[in-house]
This record gives C-alpha cells, sequence and structure tokens, in this order.
C-alpha cells in the first residue's frame, strides 16, 4: 500500500498532548490558589498536600467542596522559510498558530473524619490533565510539510493551502483514600492512596491540499487533480503535434511535442505528489485506571512551628488503545502510539514534597514549600523520559493575615522548573518554567463555615527551539523525492538504489544551504479562579 507521506509527517506531531508523567496537578481546591505553600498547613484543604497534618483538626467531621475555572493559551510562532508561499499567509515566513485549553468547571472535595488518635480521610479532584486543547488551524509542524511542495516543486508548484485541525483532550481523576494517626501530641503519620482514572482523547486531521501552479498562477486545486489536467493536456498537445506533422509544420510539431514533454513531466510530479497528501485523520481513545500509594509525616514542633513531608510513589499507567482511524494510520509506524489495540506506557510520576509553617504572630502566618516531581524516572512511550535533563521541581511561599477574626487574606507566589530537551519539545507538547501569583480570601461566617476565594496567574518563560530540520522534513523530502526519481523503477536493482543515493545527497546539500532550518517560539498565558465551602460538624 502506497503511504500518504505529507500527512503521516504532520500527523506525528501530535503524538503527545496531555497524559504522562510531566505535568501533574499539585492544585487542588481554591486554598491553593491563595496559599499554594500547603504542605506545611494544617487544614482540611490541605488534605492532598500533608494528608498527616490532617489529623491535628478538631474531633468530628471536616468537608470542603470546590469548583474552579481555567483557562490557557498556547502560543506558537512557527517560521519555515516555505510558510511564504501558503495561500492565506500574506507572504510570511513567520505563523501564528494559537491553541486554547479550557476547564470551565473543575469540581473536588476533600473530607476527614477525626475521632481519637485517627483521622480517615477522603478527597476527590483532577490530579492531572482536566480539560481540552484545541489548535483549530492545526499547527506548524502540520503546515511545513504541506509547505515543502513549493520547495520540491522544481519550479513548477509555486503556491499550496491547507486544511488540518488538532484536538486532544485528558482527563486524570483521583480519588484518595487513606487514614492518619497521631502518635503522640506532636508528631502524626499517615498511609493512603489514589485510586487514579485516565481518560485521553485525540482528535486531527490533515485534509484538503491543494496547490498552485507556475502554469496556472492564482488558481488552487489537488495535486491529483492537476495531474489529471495536465495528462489530458499532454495527449491535446502530441494530437496537435501530429496534425501538425501531417501538414508539413515540422517547426510547429516540434514545439507542442515539447509542450506535451513539459505537460507529461508535470503530470507526473503532480501524481507522486497526490500520493503524499492523500486526507487522513485520527481519532483514538486512550483509558485505564491506576493506584498511587501515599505516606506521610507532620511534626508539631511547637505552636509557632509545623513541619511536614509526604512522598507518592509512581503511577503505572498504561493505555490499551481504541481507534478509529484511517486505514492509513494504522499502517504507518510513526503513528503505532494510536494504533488500534496498541498498548502505551505514559506512567505518572513520583513525588517527593516538603513544607513548613511559621507563625510569627497570632493573626500571621507563613509558608514555604518545595516538591520534586521524578519525571526522569516515569516510564513514557518510547522512552520520551529520557528527552527530559534532569527532573522538575518547584518551591513555593506563602503568607496569609487575619485582618479581622472573620476574613483572613493571603498572597503566594511559586516558581516551577522544567528541564526538556530539544527533542522533547513538540508544538503539540511543550511544557515551560514558570512563576505564578496567587491571591486570594477566607471569610469565617461562623467557626463552622468558611468560604475561601482564590486566583492564580502564571507567567511563563518562553522558549525558542531552532534546527536546521523543522519537524523532520528532511526525511519526507527524502520520501517525495524518492518517488519522483525512481519512478517505475524495480526497488532493489542498481538503478533504483542509485537513484535514492543521488536523492540522500541532494537532500543533504539541502538541508546544509538552510532550506529546512525553522524556529517555534513557545509561549503560554493561563490563569485559574477558584471558590470553595468548607464545613465542620
Amino acid at each position: 500500500m502506497k503511504k500518504s507521506w505529507l500527512i503521516v509527517a504532520a500527523l506525528c506531531g501530535c503524538t503527545s498532548a496531555y497524559a504522562g508523567g510531566y505535568f501533574t496537578n499539585s492544585n487542588q481546591n481554591a486554598s491553593f490558589l491563595r496559599m499554594m505553600a500547603q504542605e506545611g498547613l494544617i487544614d482540611i484543604t490541605s488534605l492532598y498536600a500533608n494528608p498527616a497534618g490532617v489529623a491535628f483538626l478538631s474531633p468530628g467531621f471536616h468537608l470542603s467542596l470546590n469548583l474552579q475555572n481555567t483557562a490557557q493559551n498556547r502560543d506558537i510562532k512557527s517560521t519555515f522559510s516555505a510558510f511564504k508561499d501558503g495561500r492565506f499567509n500574506n507572504e510570511q515566513s513567520t505563523k501564528k498558530f494559537h491553541g486554547y485549553a479550557a476547564a470551565p468547571v473543575v469540581p473536588s472535595f476533600q473530607a476527614a473524619y477525626n475521632t481519637g488518635r485517627w483521622s480517615l480521610q477522603a478527597g476527590f479532584a483532577f490530579v492531572g490533565g482536566g480539560g481540552k486543547l484545541t489548535f483549530e488551524e492545526g499547527l506548524g509542524s502540520f503546515e511545513c510539510q504541506a509547505a515543502l511542495l513549493s520547495l520540491l516543486g522544481n519550479g513548477l508548484i509555486t503556491g499550496y493551502s491547507i486544511d488540518s485541525y488538532m484536538k486532544g483532550s485528558s482527563y486524570i481523576y483521583g480519588l484518595q483514600l487513606g487514614a492518619a494517626y497521631k502518635v503522640n501530641d506532636r508528631v502524626s503519620v499517615s498511609l493512603g492512596g489514589r485510586v487514579v482514572h485516565v481518560s485521553n482523547n485525540y482528535q486531527g486531521y490533515v485534509k484538503n491540499i491543494q496547490v498552485e501552479t507556475a502554469l496556472q498562477p492564482g488558481v488552487y486545486a489537488a495535486p491529483g487533480d492537476w495531474s489529471l489536467q495536465y495528462g489530458a493536456a499532454a495527449e491535446r498537445c502530441m494530437a496537435q503535434a501530429v496534425a501538425a506533422q501531417n501538414a508539413g509544420d515540422v517547426a510547429t510539431a516540434q514545439q507542442l511535442q515539447e509542450q506535451a514533454r513539459n505537460l507529461r513531466d508535470a503530470a507526473y510530479k503532480m501524481g507522486v505528489m497526490n500520493i503524499a497528501t492523500q486526507d487522513v485523520s485520527l481519532n483514538c481513545d486512550q483509558k485505564t485506571w491506576g493506584f498511587t500509594p501515599i505516606i506521610g509525616v507532620d511534626w508539631r514542633i511547637n505552636d509557632q512551628w509545623n513541619v511536614a513531608a509526604k512522598y507518592e510513589f509512581r503511577t503505572n499507567i498504561e493505555f490499551k488503545n481504541k481507534a478509529w482511524s484511517t486505514p492509513s494510520c494504522d499502517k504507518l509506524p510513526p503513528l503505532d502510539k494510536f494504533k488500534d489495540g496498541a498498548k502505551v506506557r505514559e506512567d505518572i510520576p513520583a513525588i517527593l514534597a516538603a513544607g513548613v509553617q511559621y507563625k510569627p504572630m497570632e493573626a500571621l502566618r507563613l509558608g514555604l514549600s518545595g516538591k520534586i516531581y521524578f519525571d526522569r524516572q516515569a516510564k513514557q512511550f518510547a522512552d520520551n523520559q529520557k528527552n527530559l535533563t534532569h527532573n522538575s521541581w518547584e518551591v513555593d511561599l506563602s503568607a496569609e493575615y487575619d485582618i479581622t477574626s472573620r476574613l483572613t487574606a493571603s498572597a503566594s507566589w511559586q516558581n516551577t522548573n522544567y528541564y526538556p530537551n530539544d527533542t522533547f519539545m513538540k508544538d503539540m507538547n511543550f511544557s515551560l518554567s514558570s512563576n505564578a501569583v496567587g491571591l486570594g480570601v477566607r471569610y469565617a461566617f461562623s467557626d463552622r463555615v468558611s468560604v475561601d476565594l482564590g486566583y492564580m496567574l502564571n507567567f511563563y518563560k518562553s522558549r525558542d527551539k531552532v534546527t536546521n530540520d523543522y519537524n523532520g522534513v528532511s526525511a519526507t523530502a527524502t520520501q517525495v523525492l524518492g518517488g519522483l526519481a525512481t519512478g517505475t523503477m524495480t526497488p532493489g536493482t542498481p538503478e533504483y538504489t542509485a537513484a535514492l543515493q543521488q536523492v540522500a545527497a541532494s537532500v543533504e546539500q539541502m538541508k546544509q544551504a538552510g532550506l529546512f532550518a525553522g524556529t517555534d517560539h513557545f509561549s503560554r498565558t493561563n490563569y485559574v479562579l477558584g471558590v470553595g465551602v468548607n464545613l465542620k460538624f
């Protein structure tokens, strides 16, 4: 079966969207948005960050109910010389691809029943994912494959247009169950686990690739249509050439024969391009379960200082795909990750977290915490975790002050650091280090009812990825030019091998000349708004 080389190369850019270990959601409630250093905090809202500390809450039932709204823009400014030939690119080599991720309603709860020295606990939240990401116009990794046609057309192709789209969604639900025990009035320990359900879906397509030719400027059509048109025109020229020859007009006959050869050559090239640009669509579901063991300890040094630590073990995640894609997707190795029935490994990393809270005066509380995510030990598809140079980590600082006996104001800062190499960074899946600021208030209506309002804004550090082989277009060029060069040659013959060697050398020369060079400028903006109600019974 012949392969749609350009489409395959384009859809390879979407092989990772949300799932996997490199992003773990530590934001579980509205209280976090205003008080991000939660590891040393003793509160029902810190059940995720400091489960051992919850044992020091008063006897009875404690419950926190939360709703959050989050939105993120992912923008990639992609530069590739052939983008200037795009029909709607205004002759510009740089194009902005905009992705929008939103989770309008993100629910969560934390609950604990304290009796004697024991605390029985349960919590539910999104521990990863939690939204949808859509690129309405596809991505640079999609479009550059079509743009490549103008570089390979040897002057025949002067423009292109493409219809592409990508959407990924990921929901990683976590139900946390456990218990904490007060060893004495100062020390408590906890043991529990989180049942995780992962649900991912990937949908995308690249279709309706059309090109403009030097023979008919301003007219766009599929390569296959051009092939048929030029083939028919070549036959007409040959018929006219024969008629001119029979009439004794040798000069006209020779001109028509030359036109026929050019048209046949154009028809052949467009026929090869048509094979490389067939429509391909992808639709894949990934669903599975996992389990995360969790241990914790809390030490109330005195009335001013509290120190706590937590360790979450790695969660083994393996999917068995269920896919409804075009047949070409299932037959192409680069899309093995989405093949129906394929098993895909995407672990959630282990986490080591620790924090301290200090109360210099009755109305003021200060928090400091840190987390290490063991991403490099969490297995990913095709060992992608090896493209991380270090494990990610973050540090949080928080302060809250009781303005009155009922109203508390707080502010937080978080610094998050990721270490992906350029191979890991793709336009569909990129991670940027960031600083975040959180602000909020808690209002206590009574000793039993309080409300949290929080807002968090992330400031991401942008990053450039510069390469002399933009999204692997040299491999696509080798495939397409190989098809043009070998024609009807028999594979394995000396003639066939020599043609492919010549193509490889030509592609390498183009690469060295910078024709395949490109740059992606990655940036993000993000906000989260939350409200929570805390109850004591």
